[in-house]
């Protein structure tokens, strides 16, 4: 059945029946916890397609079934300034061309999505039945949104083919787009240069063609120079720090007797040294789960027990390769655990590594899910009974989220670094909410 079979199938659906069938595949994801963001997104850095392609489904099936009319229109906007000071909600209107605002022009479509790491790229997709293309990127300028420029750069290393277009915001790149050998581009960008990492051909390394192995190369985007970094055919994945720094690398050793051991190494990209994480080897960790904390440590979760769960924190400076192991792992972030209490209706937020910790009162329900939006923010909800709450743990405060029934299906929620903003969207409407005030 093609895409357009299927939309018309899901369009002739009831909605009753979509809104059942969504409940029943969220009851069954309890367990699976590395798609708990189908409703707040993580603000991150996406290479270009949404996160994963079961979530892009979900909510397409969502935006169809659920039908947006000027009555949810209504509602959307008068929960928003009932949640938050109406002064602190810009409303953005997705199918116009600009809305005027004032001094302010901002225009969304439906297909927009947000990614970055320190700077928001707004971007505009398309699907043709095969794969997505991002069509158009933006930036938030103040309350304006200004188009930014597509660049493009092809070139080839050895026989890998690379290819990719690219939009920049000050020393930061958001790629997308990519063919050939490239699988990711990483978003900081230093005197024309940026990292990628590139899937290799085993025949580079061994002549047993079932192996492949990845490459890290920096790629200056003025020149046109494609120079190696790292290459190994062992490598699992690369993760890079915030500040372009490191190269947190991890590693699958395939022994003489067939088993094979993990290893993780950090590389300097200004020394080109290459420092062994002693400490993490052989704990069957995934480069996944790991969490920056700032722009050289790491936290990342092991030992896991028979639910699935992880038990111990790894807690390394990857300039050093020091590490410290913790008891137990957050259920927040890797550092960070909520414990909450029935009687009391409270949440108390633990900080593993440094002891930190405060308490949020008049939490009326028991949170099942709990992720770190950004930094201070921390959102907690139980996926079948709400309100949810958005928590700042440096000001130790929180906002109750409630929204109306006709919202609750599509409703996903992100944070802009720079503008210190939370964007809500439900797939048809787009708020942002100013949260320096």
């Amino acid at each position: 059945m093609d895409s357009r079979k299927i939309f018309d199938a899901i369009d002739a659906c009831d909605d009753v029946f979509i809104k059942e069938v969504i409940q029943d595949i969220e009851s069954r994801r309890k367990k699976q916890k590395r798609l708990r963001r189908l409703f707040f997104n993580k603000n991150q850095h996406l290479s270009g397609i949404r996160i994963a392609a079961a979530i892009v489904l979900f909510i397409v099936v969502l935006g169809v079934g659920v039908k947006t009319t000027a009555h949810i229109s209504t509602l959307f906007r008068d929960w928003m300034e009932n949640v938050f000071q109406k002064s602190d909600v810009t409303e953005i209107v997705p199918d116009s061309k600009t809305v005027d605002m004032g001094d302010s022009k901002i225009s969304l479509k439906n297909d927009v999505q947000m990614t970055g790491q320190n700077e928001t790229f707004l971007y505009e997709t398309s699907y043709d039945g095969i794969e997505e293309k991002v069509e158009k990127v933006f930036s938030i300028e103040g309350e304006k949104q200004k188009e930014l420029l597509k660049k493009k750069f092809e070139g080839h290393y050895n026989h890998l083919e690379i290819s990719f277009e690219y939009s920049m915001i000050d020393n930061e790149i958001f790629a997308y787009n990519m063919h050939g050998a490239v699988e990711k581009v990483f978003p900081v960008i230093q005197q024309n240069t940026v990292y990628a990492v590139l899937e290799t051909s085993a025949k580079e390394y061994t002549q047993n063609s079932s192996q492949k192995g990845s490459r890290l190369v920096a790629i200056n985007l003025k020149t046109g120079e494609i120079q190696s970094e790292l290459a190994l055919k062992t490598v699992i994945d690369f993760v890079m720090a915030p500040n372009g720094r490191y190269a947190l690398v991890q590693y699958n050793l395939i022994q003489s007797d067939g088993s094979v051991k993990r290893k993780w190494t950090s590389f300097d990209l200004q020394t080109k040294e290459e420092k062994n994480l002693e400490k993490l080897e052989n704990k069957n960790l995934e480069i996944d789960t790991s969490n920056f904390i700032d722009t050289t440590h790491i936290a990342v979760g092991g030992k896991v027990n028979n639910e699935g769960d992880y038990e111990t924190l790894y807690y390394t400076d990857i300039s050093t390769g020091k590490t410290k192991e913790y008891t137990e792992y957050g259920n927040v972030t890797p550092e960070w655990n909520c414990d909450y209490s029935v009687k009391k209706k409270t949440a108390l937020f633990q900080n593993i590594v440094t002891g930190e910790e405060f308490l949020i009162k008049n939490i009326e329900t028991n949170p099942s899910y709990s992720i770190s939006i950004y930094k201070d923010y921390f959102l907690i909800w139980n996926e079948e009974d709400l309100p949810a709450y958005l928590c700042n743990i440096k000001r130790k405060t929180a906002v109750k989220l409630n929204p109306p029934e006709e919202l609750r299906y599509t409703l996903q929620v992100y944070f802009s670094q720079k503008e210190n903003a939370l964007l809500f969207t439900n797939e048809k409407e787009v708020y942002l909410v100013n949260l320096e005030k």
